[in-house]
């Protein structure tokens, strides 16, 4: 019986082959067929070979090399001719501004600041003692909270992490980690506690608790007490690039406010 039913599908497989050459058979023919008949005065393309005599050779002309000036009157030309003229100004509207509106760039730096308010007078000091090195014109300012007019009305807040024998190896760590301005308190009932900055405003203070949280550090946040004074570091700056230093030397935990020259008090020289 088994012997019947591989004969059966071998013939199955022979007929099945012979019908798909057919097919394939039937369809070359059929494409043959649909070509398209080639009128007699089209004109037919011929190789080479099939000629009855070579073609006769073109001779060439030698290239000559256009001199500097020639090639760049020749470019500027073709140029032209390629594009149409730019318009180089709008109908109504002046190419060039007011002088009103132009401000030199070294009267950009020009501008007095008032940082703070810092909850620890050293770090004013430092902040002062850097400028001063600088050539800018800075001074301190201590004030209560409740007689600051730019705190007045607003609830400070320390930031700081909580006093750990460790103080100083913490200290390290969070400065090599990128985080400034930051110091150990070693004084009073936070002795050792590292303190990380007083804030007048939400916003930095969840700047700064999101800074450190990303470095694995849980920080405490408690108000700062009215009756405490604050520092105020007022100055002049006229360098842009002590501004850009600046910036960069002190990246977190600096806030400041731009104020009009005239409302400060400053030394006309440093000491």
């Amino acid at each position: 019986m088994l012997k019947w039913i591989c004969l059966l599908l071998l013939v199955i497989n022979i007929g099945f082959f012979g019908w798909t050459l057919d097919q394939r058979t039937r369809e070359t023919a059929g494409a043959r067929s649909n070509a398209l008949d080639i009128d007699a005065d089209v004109p037919r393309l011929t190789l080479i070979d099939e000629l009855d005599q070579a073609p006769v050779r073109r001779l060439e002309t030698p290239a000559t090399t256009p001199t500097p000036a020639a090639a760049e009157t020749a470019e500027t030309a073709e140029t032209d001719a390629a594009e149409p003229e730019l318009e180089t100004s709008l109908p109504g509207i002046s190419a060039t501004l007011p002088e009103s509106l132009i401000v030199p760039m070294r009267l950009a730096a020009d501008a007095c600041f008032s940082f703070g308010p810092f909850a620890e007078s050293r770090r004013a000091e430092r902040l002062l003692d850097w400028l001063h090195e600088r050539d800018s014109r800075a001074a301190l300012r201590r004030e209560s909270v409740t007689d600051d007019a730019a705190t007045r009305g607003k609830q400070l807040s320390w930031v700081y992490l909580e006093p750990r024998d460790d103080a100083e190896a913490t200290l390290r760590e969070l400065r090599a980690s990128g985080v400034s301005d930051v110091r150990v308190i070693e004084t009073g009932d936070l002795e050792n506690a590292i303190s990380l900055g007083l804030f007048s405003s939400q916003a930095s203070v969840n700047r700064r608790l999101r800074e450190l949280q990303d470095r694995g550090y849980r920080p405490v946040v408690v108000p700062y007490s009215e009756d405490s004074a604050v520092a105020w570091v007022d100055a002049r700056i006229s360098r842009s690039e002590t501004i850009d230093e600046l910036i960069r030397d002190f990246p977190t935990g600096l806030n400041y406010l731009p104020v009009q020259c005239d409302k400060i008090a400053l030394p006309e020289a440093n000491p």
